[in-house]
Parts: structure tokens; C-alpha cells; sequence
């Protein structure tokens, strides 16, 4: 976690001049299976990092710059990126007050690496609006992409304003929806906190509108019995918030158009906040028992 964190603070210590800018979808590996895009109050690396400084005045100033935070999961790693209007010049006065210790910055190639100890080594790298970030052998790929890569990634990735977006092309997902998925995504386009409130959209396609309404019909089947499709190795009172929750899914009403097939959403309808605490605090468990295909 620290790996990742430090160097969104720390890129800005290379004096090298940086490459041209990118657009975002340049900047996907051809490895990366998903792709999550969080407002600032939800991208957990910044959150974090705030809890390891002393928080002077200029580092709020470049969190107002941040536009977004982007995770880009690689099977169970990631690597992630920062939008917004962050200068180099700037992000490196900063880090000089927010970190007690400074850590040491050698050139590797393209990349920056930051040893800290107790820490380890991050590389990152600085394209225009965007900062690339996480282990190196990671990095690199997301910054030689090849331009088919970019070509499949920007249909897909959302266009509009939400609380936050993921895209993603990993078929581990079928065991919930079916297969012959091609991608999916989930969008969360309201979030409240006072009084809890979440509303979203899940929207996926398949290969043939065949493939569609049997995944429907798959969905259907299993949320209107109650019971979660995904064997877990769990308390019981972990399986039942799950088939708790294939329950509420039955009552949702997805709708098919040709190879889409969408589900709106919102908290009230899936159980209401207490429901939903419970869901999260066993969602690695939950993770941890996709099969992968």
C-alpha cells in the first residue's frame, strides 16, 4: 500500500524533462483487465496517504487539483494513476513539507524510483495531466502500450461525471452473470453518506444476444431462489448475507437489448446501509473465492 502511495507525493523530484502527454487510454497496459475511475474522496491511495503526512497548506491545494484517481487491476495486482493539474515544480516544494524523510530518488531509465526505508522502492512517471505509479514491472507496460490496446479500451471507459466507474474485461465475473461476457461495468452515480444512499447501474455485454438472454435467465434463475451462485468457504452468517443479497437481486429487473444486458440500482432496494456494511466487510472473502477462467 505505501509503495503505491509515495509516489504520486514524490515523481516530481526528477529533473528529467517529461515525454510528450498522453491521452488516458495510452496509458493502459495490455495486461490490465479493469479499469476504475474514483472522485478524489474515493480513490483510496490519496485517502491513505493523507494519514502518513503532516498536511500542510500546499497539499490541499494540489488535492483540489486532482480531477480523478484510476486503479488499474492486473489479476490480483495493480498499478494506478492521477489526473488533474499537478506541476512538477509544485508537487516537489510540497513534498519537502509533507514528508519528514525525504526518500532517495535515483533516474532508471524513464522511470523515477523512490527507495524509502521500511517502505521499498515505487517507480512513476509523469504524462502530461496524468501520473503513472505502482512497481515497476507494472509501470513500464502502461507506458509502451500498443495502440490496439487504447483502441479496445476507449469505447468502454465511461464519459460522464460519476461518484465512481468501473470497467473491466475479466471473465471471472462469469460464475455471477453467465457466459460468453465480452465486459461490464458497474457505475455509481450517487452517493451519500447523510442519510447513506447509493444509486448505480450495471450494465454487461455478450458475445451474441443469445449469450445475452441466457445470462439473464441465468441471473434469474439463482437470485430469485435466493441463493448466491459462488460456493464460499465461510461462517454461515456470511452465507446468508450473500444469499441475502442474490434475493434482493431478484427483485431488481434487468432488461436485454440485443447483446446488453443493464441492471439500475440503488441501496434502498438491495437491504439499506446496514445490509451493505455487512457486504463489505466480507467482500475479500468474498474476492478471494472467483474462479478464474
Amino acid at each position: 500500500m505505501r509503495l503505491s502511495i509515495l509516489a504520486i507525493a514524490l515523481v516530481a523530484c526528477s529533473k528529467k524533462a517529461p515525454p510528450p502527454p498522453a491521452d488516458f487510454e495510452n496509458l493502459i497496459s495490455a495486461d490490465t483487465v479493469s479499469v476504475m475511475k474514483s472522485k478524489l474522496d474515493g480513490f483510496f491511495v490519496l485517502l491513505y496517504a493523507r494519514k502518513l503526512m503532516d498536511i500542510q497548506p500546499c497539499w490541499n491545494d494540489l488535492e483540489k487539483r486532482v480531477v480523478a484517481g484510476y486503479q488499474m487491476s492486473i489479476g490480483n495486482d495493480s498499478y494506478f494513476i492521477v489526473e488533474g493539474d499537478l506541476p512538477r515544480e509544485d508537487v516537489e516544494k510540497c513534498v519537502k513539507v509533507n514528508f519528514k524523510i525525504p526518500p532517495k530518488v535515483t533516474a532508471d531509465g524513464d522511470l523515477v524510483a523512490f527507495d524509502t526505508p521500511g517502505v521499498g522502492t515505487v517507480h512513476a512517471a509523469w504524462r502530461g495531466r496524468y501520473i503513472v505509479f505502482g512497481s515497476k514491472r507494472l509501470v513500464e507496460p502502461a507506458l509502451d502500450a500498443p495502440p490496439e490496446v487504447a483502441a479496445k479500451w476507449k469505447p468502454l471507459l465511461p464519459t460522464g461525471p460519476t461518484e465512481m466507474a468501473m470497467t473491466s474485461i475479466d471473465r471471472r465475473v462469469a460464475p455471477l452473470i453467465g457466459d460468453g461476457l465480452a465486459d461490464w461495468s458497474l457505475v455509481i452515480d450517487k452517493l451519500t453518506r447523510e442519510p447513506v444512499f447509493m444509486s448505480g447501474k450495471f450494465t454487461a455485454h455478450y458475445a451474441t444476444p443469445a449469450d445475452a438472454t441466457k445470462g439473464h435467465a441465468y441471473i434469474k434463475d439463482w437470485s430469485s431462489r435466493g441463493k448466491w451462485p459462488i460456493a464460499i468457504d465461510a461462517h454461515p452468517d456470511i452465507l446468508a448475507a450473500f444469499d441475502g443479497f442474490a434475493a434482493t437481486i431478484g427483485k431488481l429487473d434487468p432488461k436485454v437489448n440485443g447483446t446488453e444486458l443493464a441492471m439500475s440500482f440503488n441501496s434502498d432496494q438491495l437491504g439499506g446501509p446496514a445490509f451493505f456494511a455487512g457486504v463489505v466487510a466480507n467482500f475479500e472473502k468474498l474476492a478471494d473465492k472467483l474462479p478464474a477462467k
